[in-house]
């Protein structure tokens, strides 16, 4: 076939072709006076780029401070409802640990005293000498508290609670907690104690601080 030469670029083109295919140009110049001026030579570069205007941009801008702006309240809020749910847990946990506590009252002393009571070694290395002198309240004197050379070894059978017959006389014995203190008090029925042992929890260890004979 026939060809000729871009009156543009001068590339081989058909004859009967209105239109560059190298370079778009149409052959016939009156109708390029009217294509705008700012169109190139290269057909793929026809189609102009998108230009934002200054408004579009700070639209844009916006919306993403916007969406910064909504994720840190999103996380602030889950953050938030996990650390008062964690506070309420812990206060659950402790009220239950007091709740026990209360019910009952001697937890974890219960096998302290079953040893203290039974073994002679055991007893005397769970007193804290040297251990206050004494206040005799029914003849008015204070009295010398035993020594752990002096001291005599109270044996499991002075330790009850509730009422209990020893050489025919009636004895009634009560433990009861006070503050960091566990109270085990011995003394006859219907009438006055016998004697009165104070323990408290040292190093983690339940020691005799305190002992009151009648």
């Amino acid at each position: 076939m026939e060809t000729k030469k871009c009156i543009y670029c001068g590339k081989d083109i058909l004859t009967v072709a209105k239109k560059c295919k190298h370079c778009g140009k149409w052959q016939d110049e009156t109708i390029n006076s009217y294509m705008p001026q700012n169109q190139n030579n290269n057909v793929d570069n026809s189609v102009s780029k998108p230009v934002f205007t200054s408004a579009q941009q700070t639209g844009k801008r916006n919306t993403s401070e916007k969406t910064k702006l909504l994720l840190g309240i999103l996380i602030g809020v889950i953050c938030t409802c996990f650390i008062v749910g964690l506070y309420y847990i812990t206060q659950n946990e402790k009220e239950h640990i007091t709740q026990n506590e209360q019910e009952q009252p001697y937890l974890g002393f219960d096998d302290f005293a079953v040893k203290f009571f039974s073994d002679k070694d055991y007893q005397l290395s769970h007193i804290k000498f040297p251990l206050p002198d004494m206040e005799n309240i029914i003849e008015d004197e204070i009295l010398p508290a035993p020594t752990k050379a002096s001291w005599d070894f109270i044996s499991s059978d002075l330790f009850f609670i509730g009422e209990k017959e020893i050489n025919g006389e009636n004895f009634s014995g009560e433990l009861r907690k006070e503050g960091q203190y566990m109270i085990y008090s011995l003394g006859w029925v219907e009438s006055e104690l016998a004697f009165t042992l104070i323990f408290e929890k040292i190093d983690n260890e339940w020691m005799l601080v305190e002992y009151m004979s009648f």
